[in-house]
Order: C-alpha cells, then sequence, then structure tokens
C-alpha cells in the first residue's frame, strides 16, 4: 500500500483538531471539548482501575482504604495528563516517534553520535575520547525523541533529534 505521507500527517493532526478542538472559541467547539475531555478522564480511569486490579494487587503490598484512594487518584492523574499531552502532540503537524533498544542495538556506539550518548557514569566528558566507539548498546537508560515534518506539513524525509538515547555499552 502506497500513500501520501504528507497528506497522512495532515490527516492525523487535522482530525484530531476537530476531535477536540480547544482552538476554536463557539458553543459547538466548547461542547466537543467537554465530550473529548470527559472521554479522557473516563478511559484514564478505566485504566487505572484496570492496572490497579490485574497488575498492581499483585505487585504491592496491601494499603489501607485512604493510602489506597490517594494511590488510585494519583494513578488516574498519571494517565489522564499522559491523554491530554498525547492529544496535543498528536494534533500537532510535525511527527514524534521514539527510537527504542530493538532499533538501536545494532548501532555502534560513537563519541560524535547524534542520536546515542553514553551514560553519564561513563565519564565521557572529552569528546575526543574514543575509548567506547564501536561498542553496541546493551541497556536503553532513555529512549531517543525524534520530530520530523514542520509545521506547515513538509519535510518528512527529514528527521530531528530531540533528546538522545541515553544507553550502557556492551563490554
Amino acid at each position: 500500500m502506497t500513500y501520501d505521507v504528507q497528506q497522512a500527517h495532515k490527516w492525523r493532526s487535522d482530525t484530531l483538531r476537530l476531535l477536540h478542538p480547544k482552538h476554536l472559541e463557539n458553543e459547538k467547539a466548547k461542547s466537543q471539548l467537554r465530550d473529548s475531555s470527559a472521554a479522557i478522564d473516563a478511559v484514564a480511569k478505566h485504566h487505572a482501575q484496570m492496572l490497579d486490579q490485574d497488575i498492581l494487587t499483585d505487585l504491592l503490598r496491601p494499603m489501607e482504604l485512604p493510602v489506597h484512594s490517594q494511590f488510585l487518584l494519583e494513578l488516574t492523574q498519571i494517565y489522564t495528563i499522559a491523554g491530554r499531552l498525547s492529544i496535543r502532540l498528536w494534533s500537532q503537524r510535525p511527527s514524534v516517534a521514539c527510537r527504542f533498544l530493538h532499533q538501536l542495538a545494532h548501532t555502534p556506539f560513537d563519541i560524535s553520535s547524534g542520536i546515542l550518548q553514553a551514560h553519564a557514569l561513563y565519564k565521557l566528558d572529552d569528546p575526543s575520547d574514543h575509548s567506547l566507539d564501536g561498542r553496541l548498546t546493551k541497556i536503553l537508560v532513555h529512549p531517543a525523541l525524534l520530530t520530523c515534518g514542520t509545521h506547515e506539513a513538509e519535510h518528512y524525509d527529514r528527521q530531528q533529534v530531540l533528546a538522545k538515547a541515553v544507553v550502557w555499552l556492551e563490554g
């Protein structure tokens, strides 16, 4: 299947802007924004409860009711913030992507890499220190964060690194 990348990104951002019309001031848009926000809240609450019931009860020690209620409230807030941030990110024209271990594992480290950065415990303060060059990534501490495209929905073939991947290396 082939498609126009530029048009696909426009469709993505425009669709989310229509579903969550924060930029419009009329009553219909305000009503849609309230409905969209309520849907995010409901999904956040549902997923927080599911995580609590299905997974966390087996991993965490039992909590007293007030502590558990506060924990569940804070977990719900985390999901809500993530949902709202997701809408804000994906309604923008530029596309955001992460590069994880399976994508970076076979990329040899180089001190001048635009995407990899050795963990601070390696103490690589000198940009001319090539002692770790050529080693492969063993552990990904922080994924790389990239963006492509512009607010004018152009240049999706160009990537910009917003944050380098922080890595532990083999050997």
